[in-house]
């Protein structure tokens, strides 16, 4: 990644403050969704703004569980250096009746960018998919 560069490299869901992802989860608790991003020395050091949607969908009931617009902030302060984790919490509400269904996480990031003449820069990225299942 050069230095002028942004990108999301991984999503994934885990037990709520867990550190390993966790592809079947506990219906009645909440979970984590963590979101992995890198961001180059030269970007970073703007202090630029930029924007993570995350989005659960349930591919089994063809639904979305929830879309969040989780963070919106700048470089240097949510996030605080160039490899950072965001950790969402998702509440236990939004998986029950989901038993057994399944389920993948998105993120979306938007960075910078303001006119035509200079776009945002976008990356999004998929988690593995994923269950729900009773304790």
């Amino acid at each position: 990644m050069g230095p002028n560069d942004v990108e999301l490299v991984r999503i994934y869901p885990r037990e709520a403050g867990t550190l390993v992802e966790d592809i079947t989860l506990e219906i009645g608790s909440n979970f984590d969704v963590v979101v992995d991003g890198e961001v180059g020395d030269a970007l970073f050091g703007t202090g630029g703004s930029f924007t993570i949607d995350v989005i659960i969908r349930d591919l089994s009931a063809n639904s979305t569980v929830i879309h969040t617009a989780n963070v919106s902030s700048n470089f240097g302060a949510a996030w605080a250096t160039v490899k950072e984790d965001f950790v969402f919490v998702v509440p236990a509400a939004v998986i029950n009746g989901r038993e057994n269904h399944i389920m993948e996480a998105l993120a979306l990031l938007s960075a910078g960018g303001i006119g035509p003449q200079n776009p945002p820069d976008v990356s999004f990225v998929r988690s593995r998919l994923f269950t729900a299942h009773q304790p």
